[in-house]
């Protein structure tokens, strides 16, 4: 209780480096449970989000 949870988001995914689309799903999925589940604020770039909802059914099962 009283504990904030901010981070820097492109630190999920810096093995992917160079693969923009799967970076940018990876960055979509995990701001998307993370803030479920109680994260405050990521840091992020917003013009690299994807919205969630509009990520492939096929490349989001390999994401999350």
């Amino acid at each position: 209780p009283g504990a904030h949870v901010i981070g820097g988001v492109s630190n999920v995914s810096f093995s992917f480096r160079g693969n923009n689309r799967v970076r940018e799903a990876i960055h979509s999925a995990f701001l998307y449970h993370a803030i479920d589940h109680g994260m405050d604020m990521g840091i992020v770039n917003p013009t690299q989000l994807e919205v969630y909802d509009d990520i492939p059914e096929d490349l989001l099962e390999r994401v999350e």
